[in-house]
């Protein structure tokens, strides 16, 4: 049911005859960052039934759960009902990990009416959260007024970004995303990313090529859960984050571009309406409305 590493975690949660809130909210945290929204949102529910008393950092994984779930109408329930059922006050936190929520799953225009309904003046990260999101989701527009935004609360957080399309190196044998340094702040909101673009490029039909295997290790695991994320589509996703609006994004790599990552990225560029150049071994690939200039037939 669990990836070996995440077993072991549940194992010693049930193992344990003390477990307190935060024992809780580290399992459920656990499970997300995993990819087990279900099964953090069974957690919280067992959490409740058991008579536990819920505080606010318990929500906070939850909407976490829902943002990994795309069960945003459940999610804004239970923000609601952290107020009015629990009389716990929203932090600042908690709207951003709402906003967040509700981006992930390309819900921009909800987003947006959430944010200019709050009691209070949204941080800059509310902001932040908005505008890398509809970056990622082709809303340039909105991207672009998020930016001013973000600007005027706190310049610095624009610093790192580059007025042209930033090329990401990955001359290396590329492995599964979660052979990234987890360490690094930025992780989080990658893994997000990837998973929204894959829930909205399989709602258009993306289908997971097996074909071409891009790691051996593909035999050993689920096919479908090993053929979309891999480092390629991680570069592309992180100079989205970093890049400006419009620009475009160039990949390169020392090996020949296969069909699944092929077909992903024309998918990735219809979606963010962004312009992707992958430069592999044989030749440079620009990927522009969901079209590449090779005319590679899927």
């Amino acid at each position: 049911m669990y990836s070996r590493c995440c077993g072991s975690v549940v194992y010693m949660f049930h193992e344990m005859f003390e477990k307190n809130t935060e024992t809780w909210c580290v399992m459920m945290r656990c499970l997300v960052s995993n990819g087990y929204g279900d099964e953090a949102i069974s957690f919280f529910t067992r959490f409740k039934r058991e008579g536990n008393k819920l505080d606010g950092e318990i929500f906070k994984e939850i909407f976490s759960a829902y943002a990994l779930t795309g069960d945003v109408k459940k999610g804004l329930i239970q923000f609601e009902a952290m107020q009015k059922d629990y009389g716990i006050k929203p932090s600042m936190e908690h709207y951003n990990n709402v906003t967040k929520m509700l981006a992930t799953s390309g819900h921009l225009d909800e987003t947006l009416s959430f944010i200019e309904k709050m009691p209070v003046e949204p941080s800059v990260d509310v902001w932040e959260t908005l505008m890398n999101f509809s970056r990622v989701h082709g809303d340039v527009e909105l991207g672009d007024r998020c930016a001013e935004l973000v600007e005027k609360l706190d310049d610095t957080r624009l610093d790192k970004v580059s007025s042209a399309g930033l090329v990401a190196n990955v001359n290396y044998k590329y492995n599964r995303t979660k052979d990234i340094d987890t360490s690094r702040p930025e992780t989080d909101m990658i893994y997000e990313m990837l998973e929204s673009l894959q829930l909205q490029m399989l709602e258009m039909g993306y289908v997971p090529s097996t074909r071409e295997w891009r790691n051996e290790r593909v035999e050993k695991e689920n096919k479908q859960e090993w053929t979309f994320g891999y480092k390629e589509e991680v570069a592309v996703v992180k100079k989205l984050l970093d890049s400006r609006p419009r620009s475009s994004v160039t990949v390169i790599s020392n090996f020949r571009i296969c069909q699944d990552s092929h077909d992903a990225l024309k998918l990735m560029s219809e979606i963010t309406g962004r312009q992707l150049i992958k430069r592999d071994s044989k030749k440079f690939h620009q990927f522009g409305k969901g079209i590449c200039s090779c005319k590679l037939v899927s």
